[in-house]
């Protein structure tokens, strides 16, 4: 027995054992005045009907007392194990995800590392012809570029995660502010192989939220829907108005996300459960930190799967401000 284990088996024991204690004096009570009746008989002062009467309604309205009484412990203690049982479920869960995470961190790291060092060690050692010289260092660079945006999306997230991160809201539109990114984020998704089309509305939509927060929320939304967008990759990016909040949204045409619940996207170390989700690097914080960053600005997220046309559309709604 596992010293982990070993605490809850005994909790389970004291639960049991105060659960069969209230049915035996359950049964007891229950037949207390018949006891008491047939005790004063035997000791030789039989009872007349008048007080077998008395001592009968007596005992039960201690069994009534005993009986609320009990039930209140009763639901106490399997109030105690549901809870107990929830916890546990979110441990295991929170385990299986820490388990992948790290697996996943460790490949994550190890790839890059491996390729960067294979290519200065080759060229250290002069076995790289001097016309792809150029070609090994870009390669180095590449695997310390992604070596460091996955420390600081770790970084962030730790961040994240300890309540230390600081966001500072300011009126800002929206659209003015998804427009002026829109270039610079096409082109690096036509780096990436990914045709990335915009729908921003001419008009302004006034939100209050931190620029720089924003900027790092639509940021991993489109590396999310990149990544796993399929090939050939599109991404739809829309701004509007909603109930009078900023919507953000960015919609794929993936394959989905299999059998994973929408709704635990956005906890940490998760990932979704298809072919392509297994077949691409990532360690599932990116959501994560998306969905921290809305609730830091007052905002909220959901996702949605098995749209018609195909993929998965994230979406981002913040508080919107009175022009």
């Amino acid at each position: 027995m596992s010293s982990a284990r070993r605490p809850l088996r005994i909790y389970w024991a004291v639960v049991f054992l105060c659960l069969a204690l209230l049915a035996w004096w359950g049964v007891y009570f229950f037949r207390q005045g018949d006891l008491l009746i047939e005790r004063a008989t035997a000791a030789g002062a039989p009872l007349d009907a008048t007080q077998s009467r008395a001592i009968r309604d007596a005992t039960r309205d201690t069994m009534v007392m005993f009986a609320v009484e009990g039930a209140a412990v009763a639901l106490a203690l399997v109030g105690g194990m549901v809870i107990v049982l929830k916890a546990l479920k979110r441990e295991a869960e929170l385990g299986e995800r820490q388990r992948a995470f790290l697996s996943g961190v460790t490949h994550e790291l190890r790839s890059p590392i491996a390729s960067a060092k294979l290519c200065v060690e080759s060229l250290l050692l002069g076995r790289v012809p001097e016309e792809k010289g150029e070609r090994y260092l870009n390669h180095a660079k590449e695997d310390l570029e992604r070596l460091d945006r996955l420390v600081e999306e770790m970084l962030h997230s730790s961040r994240v995660a300890n309540k230390s991160m600081e966001v500072h809201p300011e009126p800002l539109d929206l659209a003015a502010f998804v427009a002026d990114l829109q270039q610079e984020l096409k082109t690096e998704g036509s780096m990436n192989g990914a045709l990335i089309e915009f729908d921003v509305p001419a008009e302004e939509v006034a939100v209050m939220a931190d620029p720089v927060a924003v900027e790092r929320i639509l940021r991993n939304l489109l590396s999310n829907a990149v990544k796993y967008g399929g090939e050939p990759c599109r991404v739809d990016v829309t701004v509007r108005r909603d109930a009078g909040d900023g919507v953000l949204e960015v919609r794929d045409y993936g394959p989905g996300l299999g059998a994973t619940d929408p709704r635990k996207l956005f906890q940490p170390f998760v990932r979704g459960s298809g072919d392509v989700v297994k077949k691409r690097p990532g360690v599932g914080l990116g959501l994560y930190v998306v969905a921290e960053l809305a609730r830091a600005l007052g905002g909220r997220v959901d996702a949605e799967d098995g749209i018609e046309g195909g993929g998965t559309r994230m979406r981002v709604a913040l508080p919107g401000r009175e022009v």
